[in-house]
């Protein structure tokens, strides 16, 4: 063991070491500005992620390097209110990802193709019009919606989209849009069998080509009945009504409309004050999720429920929060388009979308520093009645620890290492289902 231990952090500090150096060559080779002029602006990222290992067992990755480089261009406003956006997403392994050792199972979640092999995709080419009340956007795009975003991802999603924001007043914001395709994020491997547990409720109902003849193609745009497992559909139509009373109070009401799939309701609110002029806050949040089956229900019959609860102490120093999720006994979250509005979701875990769960996390952040930050929160989802990795039961208490330190040597560059401890809720005598994993992200903004 003692031999092991000294050749993991020897092998670690110098991966750490190799990742130092890359990042300051980039960071002095290219202006932390955006390139601004009469001919548009471009901006980018670039980001890398090292696995240092996972000192478990066999059911968790130990091994994977990756890199994104994200190029971003933004044309001047053209005709009065119009402008084009396009951003290029390069993925690959950093090549400091042994393939060839069979017993260090690969984070495959870092990657958009096999093997690591280098894949860029057009996330973003849409064109968009702003006025004083009004922006729409239609082509390649995030979007930044409740059921179309996850916190998590190397590689984000991207949707082929239209959408308009109308703002009648200040208080009162209407949204109204319409999705034909989307992209998957490389982290949908995992959102499939590590996080998901084949379940289908953690982002995707399908696996990746990575884990399937029959797979998904990340970084390919699919029809919206497609990424379902099922034939083309229509689409995904969507409203939105968010009103906002004061600086204290504000409310949304989200409906997803999946044509001949599902209808998916969501609702939130937030409510904080002030309760010292020293910055120190108290905030009040409430959600709640509701999904039923439409059309020709191609997918079946659907009924999931979700409502959860959050109180968060916060301070320009510190935070504490406390949040609790309660899913109905239903049935799952069919959740195949990137979702994930959940206050007890974690790094590796979102099971607050499963059958019957009461989950509660606890956590809190604080600047040791003023740019270094460290992050610890711990979720405990209990044992749902979904059964996973197709047809386990659940057995033990699904509970998840992570810890997070935070360092900003400069304003555009971020250093990151995280640990994750967690316990599978199918965990069993006969097969381990634990992760005690450690990885290294740095991340340049220019």
């Amino acid at each position: 063991m003692d031999i092991y231990l000294k050749y993991l952090f020897k092998e670690f500090y110098l991966r750490l070491l190799f990742s130092f150096i890359l990042t300051f060559i980039l960071s002095i080779t290219l202006d932390a500005k955006d390139i601004k002029s009469n001919t548009g602006s471009v901006s980018g990222q670039i980001r890398a992620m090292y696995l240092i290992d996972d000192l478990t067992n066999t059911f968790t990755p130990r091994n994977g390097s990756a890199y994104l480089l994200k190029l971003k261009y933004v044309t001047p406003t053209f005709a009065d209110n119009f402008k084009l956006t396009t951003a290029v997403y390069i993925n690959g392994d950093t090549g400091l990802t042994d393939f060839e050792d069979a017993s260090k199972k690969k984070a495959l979640g870092m990657f958009l193709r096999e093997e690591g092999k280098v894949e860029a995709v057009l996330g973003e080419a849409y064109l968009e019009y702003k006025a004083d009340k009004v922006i729409a956007r239609v082509g390649r795009q995030r979007l930044d919606t409740p059921l179309t975003k996850i916190a998590w991802s190397f590689v984000p999603f991207f949707y082929e989209s239209a959408f308009i924001s109308l703002h009648p007043t200040k208080k009162l914001s209407t949204i109204l849009g319409h999705i034909s395709a989307l992209s998957y994020g490389t982290r949908e491997a995992a959102d499939f069998g590590l996080i998901g547990e084949k379940t289908g409720t953690a982002g995707t109902v399908r696996p990746m080509s990575t884990q399937s003849d029959t797979g998904i193609n990340r970084g390919d745009f699919i029809n919206v009945g497609e990424a379902a497992g099922v034939a083309k559909t229509k689409g995904i139509s969507l409203g939105a009504i968010k009103y906002k009373l004061n600086e204290n109070f504000k409310v949304s009401i989200w409906d997803f409309y999946s044509h001949d799939i599902a209808n998916s309701l969501y609702i939130d609110m937030n409510y904080k004050f002030p309760l010292a002029n020293n910055g120190v806050k108290l905030s009040f949040d409430a959600q709640y999720l509701y999904q039923t089956q439409v059309g020709g229900s191609l997918v079946g019959d659907l009924d999931f429920s979700l409502y959860g609860f959050k109180v968060k102490l916060s301070s320009p120093d510190y935070s504490l929060f406390a949040a609790i999720n309660k899913s109905g006994d239903g049935g799952e979250f069919f959740n195949a388009w990137g979702s994930d509005p959940g206050y007890t979701s974690s790094i590796f875990s979102r099971n607050e979308y499963r059958k019957d769960v009461t989950a509660y996390k606890l956590g809190f952040d604080y600047k040791l520093l003023s740019n270094l930050q460290l992050v610890v929160s711990y979720a405990n989802y209990g044992k749902s009645k979904t059964q996973g990795w197709g047809s386990v039961d659940a057995q033990d208490d699904a509970t998840a620890i992570n810890t997070v330190i935070l360092y900003k040597p400069v304003k555009q560059w971020l250093l990151k290492i995280f640990n994750v401890r967690r316990t599978s809720e199918y965990n069993t005598p006969t097969t381990e289902r634990k992760m005690n994993q450690y990885r290294f992200i740095t991340n340049y903004v220019f």
